[in-house]
């Protein structure tokens, strides 16, 4: 959770709230243990969607 906050805090402008980041990881248990925090991920990024894959979109 830390990792993926602190990826977005350094790549999102956070005074707009955002429709959906995007968490790309081919691990299944990492996709798991973000999910078990979405909430406070939600929250300090300012977004409202959360959406996992384990592959880029288009790809």
């Amino acid at each position: 959770m830390q990792m993926v906050i602190e990826l977005g805090r350094y790549t999102l402008p956070l005074k707009t709230p955002l429709r959906e980041i995007v968490i790309v990881h081919p691990d299944p248990q990492f996709h798991a243990d973000v999910r078990a925090l979405e909430s406070y991920i939600v929250k300090e990024l300012n977004i409202r969607t959360v959406t996992f894959t384990a592959c880029m979109r288009g790809n």
